[in-house]
């Protein structure tokens, strides 16, 4: 099982100094980046983002020799090799459903899942990469609840800090019936790694209802 990391997002500097000192701590080999894309047919913004992300991890001290993006460019025959040869899978943030509809389409989840390194999910990433998913943008209603790739059992509503505390009570707290929910802010982290879990920045649990921001010793 590859070690599992959940983030939030970042500022137009980069990652945050939380985050980013948790990834030098975790990613060892950085040989070759796979970004996974969330909107595989929009090339142009693609491109862009992933060069943008691709200079954060550089400017963090995480200098990858090389990328790749799994996209709709690239053939079906070379996406299962360039999973298998990635050093680090990076499951990029945008449309949470439409990145998971087509790894399913392109048969390749089970692959991530195995996959022997670290698969980062950002945003939409780390809510897809959940067993139970969760999308809660009140930007973008409504709230919806999903079955995840189910590698880690930690369900995050990523941007935590964006979401006013009407919208949480109301769309949020009834979900939290069911199993906890973790709300990350931009600052935030989460590592699972050898069946151990830790964390950094701001997270908030909610379960049953209620909710409370985490101690930085914490068990998630």
């Amino acid at each position: 099982m590859p070690t599992s990391i959940q983030i939030s997002g970042f500022d137009k500097e980069g990652f945050h100094d939380s985050v980013a000192v948790e990834l030098r701590k975790t990613i060892q080999d950085t040989d070759r980046l796979l970004f996974v894309a969330s909107s595989p047919d929009e090339f142009e913004k693609l491109d862009e983002y992933t060069k943008r992300i691709f200079c954060f991890f550089c400017e963090s001290g995480l200098n990858f020799h090389s990328y790749q993006i799994l996209d709709k460019r690239m053939p079906d025959s070379e996406q299962e090799h360039a999973i298998d040869t990635a050093s680090c899978i990076f499951l990029m943030g945008g449309y949470a459903r439409v990145q998971l509809a087509y790894l399913k389409e392109q048969n390749v989840i089970s692959s991530i899942k195995n996959h022997k390194g670290t698969v980062i999910g950002l945003s939409a990433g780390a809510i897809n990469m959940a067993k139970r998913s969760v999308i809660a943008n009140p930007y973008h209603p409504p709230v919806s609840v999903y079955a995840g790739m189910n590698m880690i059992d930690i369900t995050v509503v990523p941007h935590f800090n964006d979401i006013k505390e009407e919208f949480i009570k109301k769309e949020i707290f009834p979900l939290t019936y069911d199993g906890a929910i973790y709300g990350l802010c931009d600052d935030a982290i989460i590592i699972t790694q050898n069946g151990l879990t830790r964390h950094n920045g701001t997270i908030y649990k909610i379960a049953k209802g209620n909710m409370r921001q985490l101690d930085p010793l914490d068990r998630i």
